[in-house]
């Protein structure tokens, strides 16, 4: 995905743009360069890092990214374990100013944001509330935007981002001062503090996502400007829009029954009987209102009411090649509004659930794979194909890729097939000697799977499928119409 690169000045309000940057820098990376002054570091839960001073490690919270992060408090440690602030209210984010002197934003109630300027003349002990800080400004912010909020120091500032809603992104810097504290800029694209250098700072801006279309006649022209004039009829003729969902951490607690999610835990019938495989429970990945999505015509294939709720192996144990994989996986269709909150009666893991994340919907413009039967019978040269593969890189635009409907983001390759085969009992990757000629008949209906749900890998959730990989839920278009989502198949792919 490439983004636009800028560079600020100290003393300047218009940020000047350097053109098209590729940054590759790593969270850690990013989290020394943000905190390398006097040994401040914060990060997610359940990471410990090595103190930037060398003396050893220690285990520093970020506390937004608690389960409970409306119980959450927040710490930030100086030098050793010793506590230089505390706050009675989770941290987003935090940035050095001077010695032993921070800008911190925490988390409020009700959408707000609070920037808070910390003296630090003295350790605060615990328990003691907001301790000594300094109220700059309070922001106002969308319930699921505060966790996009980033500070960089740059000199004898620091800069910080505002996420108001997904088209609006403030760009703003501060002294320490109420006086000090201004807006520089708004965006309708993310913003990325990337680096500083010689009191100037770097950052990227993502490309704005406009709404999908779907303008075969636009795609075709887009296709010819790529190089593939040759194939571009074709190819226009097969893009379809999908339903791209995004995640934000939400307390469970805070979604109602029966709205959408991913993670904590599911809204069922009173009578469910929780999905076991090979003896152990299967892991709630979340749900789907489709009431909520009912009104957009991507949606037409689904029903209209109901929630659709997805479970996969809590081991990862299975990838969809072997038939023998069947009920490693389950898909339910509830058309009921009679649900509850049901935690799994069964022995389970250590942490049997994913983190709860709310989800948004926008529409999406998808592409079949270079290997898919889709393309395969355009025969495509090597130069075509290397043309094609960047076309669709480009259309990217997320970091995350779930979806329903649509094209899936292939990892290794062409599907169908595999669905295909290994649904009536054909393991493609060691068929037996017998297996083939019944193999060879069911090729044909290939082409009726399509797929249903992405679901890729997402921090905000906790999901890591096998190395930086995907789960696919396919399912035949005639299973689709007559909502027999117990036929659903799925494949997990990684890289």
């Amino acid at each position: 995905m490439s983004k636009k690169l800028w560079k600020l000045a100290a003393e300047s309000h218009e940020p000047e743009q350097l053109g098209l940057g590729f940054p590759h820098l790593s969270e850690n990376t990013s989290l020394f360069l943000t905190a390398a002054t006097r040994s401040y570091l914060w990060t997610c839960y359940t990471a410990t890092h090595q103190k930037s001073d060398g003396t050893g490690n220690v285990q520093i919270t970020r506390l937004g990214r608690a389960n409970k992060a409306k119980n959450a408090k927040g710490r930030i440690y100086y030098g050793g374990t010793s506590v230089l602030v505390f706050y009675d209210r989770p941290i987003y984010a935090m940035a050095p100013l001077a010695a032993r002197t921070l800008v911190v934003l925490t988390l409020d109630r009700k959408g707000s944001t609070t920037l808070w300027f910390t003296k630090g003349t003295k350790h605060v002990n615990r328990g003691t509330g907001i301790g000594d800080a300094v109220e700059l400004r309070k922001f106002k912010v969308g319930d699921d935007q505060a966790e996009k909020c980033q500070m960089m120091n740059v000199g004898k500032l620091v800069y910080f981002t505002i996420t108001k809603n997904t088209k609006r992104h403030e760009l703003w810097r501060t002294d320490g001062t109420v006086d000090g504290t201004e807006m520089i800029k708004k965006y309708t694209a993310p913003i990325d503090l990337w680096a500083s250098w010689n009191d100037e700072l770097f950052f990227t801006t993502s490309k704005a996502r406009a709404r999908a279309r779907l303008d075969r006649k636009q795609i075709r022209q887009q296709l010819v400007d790529a190089g593939l004039a040759r194939v571009a009829d074709d190819i226009a003729q097969l893009a379809r829009p999908c339903i791209r969902i995004h995640t934000a951490r939400r307390d469970d607690d805070d979604i109602p029954i029966g709205e959408s999610k991913f993670g904590g835990l599911p809204d069922v019938p009173a009578d469910f009987s929780w999905p076991e495989w090979d003896g152990q429970p299967l892991a709630f990945l979340g749900q789907i209102k489709l009431s909520a999505i009912a009104k957009n015509p991507i949606a037409a294939p689904l029903p209209s009411k109901g929630v659709l709720s997805f479970f996969y192996d809590w081991e990862q144990s299975t990838w969809g090649f072997d038939p023998k994989d069947r009920g490693s996986w389950r898909v339910y269709y509830f058309p009921s509004r009679s649900l509850r909150r049901t935690p799994c009666p069964l022995p389970t893991p250590e942490d049997p659930a994913y983190a709860s994340c709310g989800l948004r919907f926008d529409d999406g413009l998808t592409f079949p794979g270079w290997e898919t039967l889709y393309i395969q019978p355009l025969n495509l040269s090597r130069a075509e194909r290397n043309k094609y593969c960047e076309f669709t890189s480009d259309q990217k635009t997320e970091d995350y890729s779930h979806q329903l409907l649509g094209h899936p983001s292939e990892i290794q390759g062409e599907m169908q097939l595999q669905c295909q085969l290994a649904f009536h009992g054909v393991n493609q990757d060691n068929p037996e000697e017998e297996q083939e000629s019944a193999a060879r008949e069911l090729e044909s209906g290939a082409s009726q799977w399509r797929l249903l749900f992405q679901c890729d890998g997402d921090v905000n959730v906790g999901w890591m499928w096998g190395d930086a990989g995907c789960l696919y839920f396919w399912i035949t278009e005639s299973d689709l119409q007559a909502r027999r989502f117990e036929n659903v198949w799925m494949v997990l792919q990684c890289g």
